[in-house]
């Protein structure tokens, strides 16, 4: 052994357990037994310090090696021979044991920073269980020291976010011995900053890191709020990808994750509110618009010009004889407006895949919406990606469905004015016209709007928090549809589908009786104006029957009287070539008279 200590016998050897070319077939077979023999006697010198029969200072072969430790990790992250590898990695794990954790972590870290493949998890996943038994913190100093790098030397950062998630789906199946996990856990924080990374393999391998480790029930409010800010705003990046399977993969785990994250108490508002106002932000609703608003003019030298000589003319004003009713009586005010308005740019997306998005978006809507009883069981050892292939079926809680609800009205209207559940008279539409128009435009730019509110329909009591949306666009449509001299409704696209979709949405939550309920096949075959007095009945009729109280009860709205459908059976008699065959649906002699 005191020989092997000298420079020349050791790089020798190590060069044997390389396998270098040029060595003579005996003096391979030589060294080879001697390299068994080697190791069998280290491991036995090992146990003695393990089990303090022994000082460290007895192992003088591994105490030379401890300035050479850098240099062996690289020889084995080249490609050798399998036999060569052994010898290497057994005397690595060696040196880290001699060494104390300190050497361990150093050794660790250097395989989780510079390894570029598989093998780099088979070394790290060998040696790390090696020193395990005699060095138990050696695991954890690594990943501390890893996360200091990932602060320190950002050129490091996909590298070893990447190495982590090899490291992680190597152990995913091992849940007894999966400590890797465990300790990552300690450090959620720091991954949840790079979900916001530019650089998309840097964001997918943390969040699929995130995916896998899971987290524990009760978490800090600031990391809970950072989780669930960080993994939303991950999930509208993903959604601005154009590889469909790439995307569908980045969605599930982004569900499948936001969904665990909903178990946490207070996190579920926490991330609904996250997923409505992200929808709605210009930054992270492009792949869920059809039209993307034109980027705002800026001043051109004319106007600058233009508006320096205003300046200059103003400041002259009184210097010299005003004649009376000229144009120097007065100061100029200058032109109102910008000129023509820059039209809206087409969207970057597809309409097949702006459809994908918004039925993805729901997904995950509803994913977080679902109910959660209150459960003390600690998900701490719950393994997350076993529920990534689940699919969503369960259905939505009340309290999620308000809240989204109450979300929606926040967001799609501009003040706190006029917000009631009950609807006033007709005429009162008037005083409310330009909060309308506003609602209406929010509609019109974000159609992701209506799904939610078909979301939010499914509770009747839900769906009443949105009383204010509903009765603006009605306003809207009557306004429109009164005025509207075109011959069709179908010479209106928007308008018509509007018109449509908010009376099959007070019908799913049940505001709105037969047979004002099934008024919406009509529209697309009648005239505006005939459109007109059927949403002028529906209104009526809300208006009426005071649904802040009838709606919130689980029984049946009232039922029509005939005044509110003497319009209906007139508009269908006078257009009996086109729609004569739909009678008996609305006015079945046997249940409606």
């Amino acid at each position: 052994m005191a020989v092997l200590t000298c420079p020349g016998p050791r790089q020798f050897l190590i060069n044997t357990m390389a396998l270098d070319t040029g060595i003579n077939e005996k003096v391979e077979k030589c060294c080879t037994v001697i390299l068994d023999m080697l190791v069998m006697d280290l491991q036995r010198m090992i146990g003695m310090i393990a089990t303090w029969e022994a000082t460290r200072g007895d192992i003088p072969f591994l105490a030379s090696l401890l300035s050479n430790q850098i240099a062996l990790c690289n020889m084995l992250l080249q490609p050798h021979p399998q036999q060569g590898l052994v010898w290497l990695s057994r005397i690595l794990a060696f040196v880290g044991q001699y060494g104390g954790e300190p050497v361990a972590a150093d050794i660790l870290h250097h395989f989780l920073c510079h390894g570029q493949d598989s093998r780099m998890a088979s070394l790290f996943q060998s040696m790390s269980q090696e020193m395990d038994s005699q060095l138990p913190n050696a695991l954890q100093r690594t990943v501390d020291k890893a996360f200091v790098t990932l602060q320190s030397q950002p050129d490091m950062l996909e590298t070893l976010l990447c190495n982590m998630l090899t490291l992680l789906l190597r152990w995913r199946h091992r849940r007894s011995s999966n400590r890797f996990a465990i300790i990552l856990r300690n450090h959620v924080s720091p991954l949840c900053c790079h979900l916001r990374s530019n650089n998309r393999k840097v964001s997918s391998a943390a969040m699929q890191c995130l995916h896998l480790i899971g987290h524990p029930r009760l978490l800090p409010l600031g990391t809970m709020l950072q989780l669930c800010f960080g993994v939303t705003a991950y999930f509208f990046s993903v959604l601005h990808i154009k590889a469909v399977e790439e995307k569908l993969v980045g969605v599930r785990t982004c569900r499948a994750y936001l969904q665990s994250l909903s178990e946490i108490p207070g996190a579920q508002h926490v991330l609904l509110h996250s997923l409505v106002h992200g929808c709605m932000l210009q930054g992270q609703a492009g792949p869920l618009r059809s039209r993307i608003p034109a980027p705002p003019v800026e001043k051109c030298k004319v106007e600058q010009t233009a508006m320096a000589c205003l300046l200059e003319e103003n400041a002259h004003h009184g210097h010299a004889i005003i004649l009376p009713q000229s144009h120097s009586s007065v100061f100029h005010a200058g032109i109102i407006g910008k000129g023509v308005q820059n039209p809206p740019r087409a969207a970057m997306f597809t309409r097949n895949e702006i459809s994908t998005n918004r039925q993805l978006f729901l997904d995950v809507v509803q994913a977080c919406s679902l109910y959660h009883p209150n459960d003390e069981t600690d998900t701490m050892e719950l393994d997350i990606a076993m529920e990534t292939e689940q699919l969503v079926t369960a259905e939505p809680g009340v309290a999620a469905l308000e809240a989204i609800a109450l979300m929606l009205t926040e967001m799609a209207t501009p003040d706190v004015l006029y917000n009631q559940i009950d609807w006033p008279e007709e005429a009162f539409a008037r005083c409310t016209v330009e909060r309308d128009l506003v609602i209406k435009k929010r509609f019109h730019e974000y159609p992701v709007l209506w799904e939610l509110l078909d979301f939010v329909s499914r509770d009747r009591a839900a769906l009443l928090q949105c009383s204010v949306l509903l009765r603006g666009i009605v306003a809207i449509l009557l306004a429109y549809w009164e005025n509207c001299r075109d011959s069709a409704t179908t010479a209106s696209p928007w308008q018509l589908e509007a018109s449509c979709r908010v009376i099959q949405i007070m019908n799913q939550g049940k505001l709105l009786p037969l047979p004002l309920s099934d008024i919406s096949i009509l529209f697309p075959l009648l005239s505006p104006y005939e459109t007109h007095l059927l949403l002028r009945d529906v209104w009526q009729y809300i208006h009426e029957n005071n649904i802040s109280q009838t709606g919130i009860g689980p029984g049946p709205m009232p039922g029509c009287s005939s005044c509110h459908t003497d319009t209906l059976r007139s508009i269908l008699q006078l257009n009996t070539s086109a729609v004569g065959h739909l009678y008996c649906h609305f006015f079945n002699t046997g249940k409606q008279s």
